[in-house]
């Protein structure tokens, strides 16, 4: 397996790892981060930096690579998405791609 594709996934995981620990626990709004449960916190680092990264990545690749169907819809998604459009354009094109 590639080695941008590991990265890839480990990302992606932390993404939904994030998604999952806020929505599901929710963090309490009176607690400071610092006080909050290890998992809390791991999740919140490893997701932030992540869905960043993610969110970077894929766009530089959109205009680099491109998509030849359906260009216009993909930057828009990719654009206003953020995060959520970022894992699956990494699913989606990135991954069949490489």
């Amino acid at each position: 397996m590639n080695k941008k594709l590991i990265v890839g996934y480990f990302f992606c995981t932390g993404i939904l790892l994030l998604f999952c620990v806020v929505f599901l626990l929710g963090p309490e709004p009176d607690i400071a981060f610092s006080q909050q449960d290890l998992v809390m916190q791991v999740a919140s680092v490893w997701g932030f930096i992540g869905a960043f990264y993610m969110w970077f990545w894929m766009l530089a690749d959109y205009f680099r690579n491109g998509v030849e169907e359906q260009k216009v819809h993909w930057g828009f998604f990719l654009f206003f998405g953020t995060f959520v459009a970022a894992i699956v354009y990494f699913i989606a094109i990135y991954s069949r791609r490489t």
